[in-house]
């Protein structure tokens, strides 16, 4: 729906989202969509995506939200995001890691994870590397 109109404002994006949510649901299933959305715009996924292309990120974001992921599964799994698009830039890369971060997280955590996707960025480690 957020993509029928080339260049929609993120203000309108944000209204959509509001009326299409359930009044003051705060689940994690209204978290995905939210997160989907707003990754898959800023990463250039076109609303002509392969359904494996859209599935590969909402399975992601998924197993972002298992409360028994580990902080290195985590790191490992927000990298692959970072690498769905190639020459992602810089800024790119911060807006989605502001997305992801998780709410109350300890600064500590939140370092790791950014850490780790820069560094593997800066080796040239593949997405699937271990």
């Amino acid at each position: 729906i957020l993509r029928l109109t080339k260049n929609l404002s993120d203000s309108k994006k944000e209204e959509i989202l509001n009326i299409l949510e359930p009044e003051k649901a705060k689940d994690s299933k209204n978290k995905l969509i939210t997160d989907y959305s707003k990754i898959a715009s800023i990463l250039g996924l076109p609303p002509n995506s392969s359904k494996e292309d859209k599935r590969k990120l909402l399975s992601k974001l998924e197993m972002l939200q298992d409360p028994n992921i580990s902080i290195a599964e985590k790191a490992i799994i927000i990298d692959e995001i970072l690498r769905l698009t190639k020459n992602l830039s810089d800024s790119k890369k911060k807006e989605i890691l502001n997305i992801l971060e998780p709410e109350k997280a300890e600064d500590s955590k939140n370092k790791i994870i950014k850490d780790y996707s820069k560094i593997a960025s800066l080796l040239g480690l593949p997405p699937n590397s271990s």
